[in-house]
């Protein structure tokens, strides 16, 4: 029943006259096929819509579906960029090496562009 909910909720934002919504865990509690349903679907919808849609997530398993991504860390943008330019920056042209690294332990992630000490202007 949850995600049938989600799913409404979802659907009612996204008629709102507003250019822009923002999803905090959208596929929480959905399967793996569901959520990669939802965020095509989104992305589909932002675009025909003329939405921005923002997604807050932990799951690193779709980042390609996304058209920019930034990470936080202590609130501060660590990496922002396509999922393209994330491969470049973890030196990798493999998106399976790099979904498996970010999915063992995203922490190491955060800590990793905390110590390079680079931040992004958004």
């Amino acid at each position: 029943m949850g995600g049938q909910k989600r799913r409404v909720s979802i659907g009612i934002e996204l008629l709102s006259p507003s250019a822009y919504f923002i999803l905090d865990e959208p596929s929480s509690g959905l399967d793996a096929l569901s959520d990669r349903n939802l965020l095509r679907t989104l992305r589909i919808l932002a675009k025909t819509s003329n939405k921005a849609i923002l997604v807050v997530t932990h799951n690193t398993e779709n980042l390609a579906i996304f058209d920019r991504l930034i990470f936080l860390s202590k609130g501060l943008p660590k990496f922002v960029g396509s999922f393209e330019e994330l491969l470049h920056e973890f030196k990798t042209t493999d998106p399976y090496t790099l979904r498996k690294y970010l999915d063992l332990n995203i922490a190491d992630i955060y800590q990793e562009l905390l110590t390079s000490g680079k931040i992004y202007r958004i």
